[in-house]
């Protein structure tokens, strides 16, 4: 079991996972929904944002229950429990201290309580007409837990009253092993699954690191089969969803596109790697400076399209996005029409399924300009869409995303 350490500096204990996942469980009866999130990892300190339908009630019982039993770490020495204000909001988080065996010092574990929208919500539209929508990736996770949970209730009963998905259940319950070994726990995971950052090895580009077993790392719900197997679920909603979410902002500067080349090595590293022309890179976010705020009038085609099959370094490119699917978990996606997908992710399956094809590069062209470039890459399973843009306020880019269609 891995703990926090000088020598594992980015990593949040999976028991330290696990038992606060437990004190929110306990925090969180009735079917009330919420959400936790691993926002940022250093030596010392591992920040938590923890979302709930009312922050200020959860933050108070989380408290209770902390000094009332503890995080009962496996590895750990205690811990204590104090108020933090954060600067510049109007409520309080927590912070705990856990220091582990073979550890010098303690590690700061901080939460922060959020507001959580779920279910449906009511929001009015230009036309005065009120529209419900709903976040049906947070209830998703939220209804399979509970599918589960009645499938054990029932005496193993897949079509079992009150159970949602329950094609779903009764085929996952077979292939998976549970029908015969029994599920013995359910653990909701939410989304405390770690960071996996950009990292740039020498040459190479991987998401989160070079190793592709990530079960552990982006499990939703973890389900534990009679036998004691862990069985990582990863959940996904909508017809394109996201693998990868980094930024960028200190590997392309806007002085570098001012001085019209960049000086960071990964910088040139990221755009061979897509087959993207610098040149044409930094052209596509100063057109689009230069037309923000104006009405532009766009004719003709709005990309410029180029296929760059032959010119990328597909090997190395492999490499990338296997780190970003990587393998040892079950992913669970949900589609737009209620279907509810599983796929084995085993090692065979990442190396076959994410082999790159074709690759296409899609410029904002001169008439259309955009604070974004897109590159789509064909695999034997999935649909990829690579895109550097602006997500916030500016124009320069902030982040690199790396969004999939499942070929069904």
């Amino acid at each position: 079991m891995p703990s926090i350490s000088g020598n594992d500096a980015n990593k949040l204990s999976t028991e330290i996972i696990r038992q606060l996942n437990g004190v929110l469980q306990k925090v969180h009866t009735g079917g009330k929904k919420y959400m936790a999130e691993v926002k940022s990892q250093n030596n010392r300190t591992s920040t938590v944002q923890v979302y709930s339908e009312n922050r200020e009630t959860t933050k108070t019982k989380v408290k209770e229950h902390l000094k009332k039993r503890g995080m009962n770490l496996a590895t750990g020495k205690g811990y204590t429990v104090t108020n933090k204000m954060f600067a510049g909001s109007r409520f309080g988080g927590l912070q705990f201290m856990v220091q582990h065996d073979g550890d010098n010092f303690k590690h700061n574990v901080v939460l922060r309580f959020k507001p959580l929208s779920v279910g449906k919500k009511t929001k009015k539209s230009k036309s005065g007409v009120t529209e419900k929508k709903e976040n049906k990736g947070i209830v998703f996770e939220h209804d399979l837990s509970r599918d589960f949970g009645l499938y054990v209730k029932s005496g193993s009963d897949p079509q079992a009253r009150g159970i949602k998905y329950k094609t779903f259940v009764e085929e996952y319950t077979k292939v998976s092993g549970i029908e015969n070994n029994g599920l013995a726990e359910i653990v909701d995971m939410g989304a405390l699954n770690q960071k996996r950052p950009l990292v740039f090895a020498g040459n190479d580009i991987l998401v989160g690191g070079s190793d592709t077993n990530i079960g552990k790392t982006v499990t939703d719900i973890t389900l534990v089969d009679g036998k004691g197997n862990n069985l990582f679920l990863s959940l996904k909603f909508g017809n394109t969803v996201t693998f990868m979410n980094s930024g960028v902002t200190k590997i392309f500067p806007e002085s570098d596109f001012r001085k019209g080349s960049f000086t960071n090595p990964g910088a040139k590293n990221l755009l061979n790697l897509f087959g993207v022309n610098e040149k044409k890179f930094i052209d596509v976010f100063l057109r689009a400076e230069k037309a923000a705020g104006k009405t532009v009038n766009k004719t003709g085609d709005t990309k410029d399209i180029i296929d760059v099959s032959s010119k990328v370094n597909k090997q190395k490119l492999h490499k990338f996005i296997k780190t970003a699917v990587g393998h040892g978990y079950w992913l669970i996606h949900l589609d737009n029409k209620g279907h509810v997908h599983h796929y084995n992710m085993t090692k065979q399956v990442m190396e076959r399924g994410t082999k790159p094809g074709s690759v296409v590069v899609h410029y904002p062209s001169k008439n259309a300009p955009a604070k974004r470039i897109d590159v789509a890459i064909d695999t034997p399973m999935f649909e990829l869409k690579m895109n550097i843009r602006n997500k916030q306020a500016g124009v320069f880019p902030s982040h690199i995303m790396l969004d999939y269609k499942i070929k069904h």
